[in-house]
């Protein structure tokens, strides 16, 4: 938008007609840097938001009771040998378990909070894209390319229980 601006006509608009309404134009000012403003307080409002739930613990549900031998959830490659497997052993490969799988659902929600950031990027980039085209007289807002991307948002919950759920299964919980 800074190396737009200088090239901007007189009067540009500062709202879009994404429901109909009017389009409001006003005189070039700085309020054009409005719409980076917001975006930057929301990506950095939402990264801070993220960290926080990548860093809760995960609470993972208590295996079940058929599972709960020395070798459960292990392949028969991975079992060793009966005479080798002791209680501090099973303990051991449990915790290890358990730390891989935390770790991975960890990466997923890293994976999940960039999706969604980029997304949201993505949504702020057409919004504004859209402002200087409508300021040069061309059509603004593509309402099918905003929607796809509020729908791939909105798809990545799904897509998160999807894949914690395959990871959880994975990891023999």
């Amino acid at each position: 938008m800074a190396y737009a601006y200088p090239r901007l006509p007189s009067e540009i608009p500062y709202w879009l007609n994404l429901a109909g309404q009017q389009i409001m134009k006003s005189a070039k000012g700085p309020a054009f840097f409005l719409y980076p403003l917001f975006q930057t307080i929301f990506i950095i409002s939402f990264y801070l938001a993220g960290r926080r739930w990548i860093n809760q613990p995960e609470t993972l549900k208590p295996r079940k009771e058929s599972q709960s031998g020395p070798a459960a959830g292990l392949r028969i490659s991975e079992l060793p040998e009966v005479s080798s497997v002791t209680g501090a052993f099973s303990e051991e490969i449990e915790t290890r378990k358990e730390d891989a799988l935390r770790q991975a659902l960890r990466q997923l929600k890293q994976e999940i909070v960039l999706l969604i950031l980029i997304f949201f990027n993505l949504v702020f980039i057409h919004l504004q894209r859209a402002l200087i085209w409508l300021a040069h007289g061309q059509d603004g807002v593509n309402k099918y390319y905003l929607f796809f991307i509020m729908l791939m948002i909105f798809l990545l919950v799904p897509y998160h229980r999807f894949r914690r759920s395959l990871l959880i299964k994975s990891h023999g919980q």
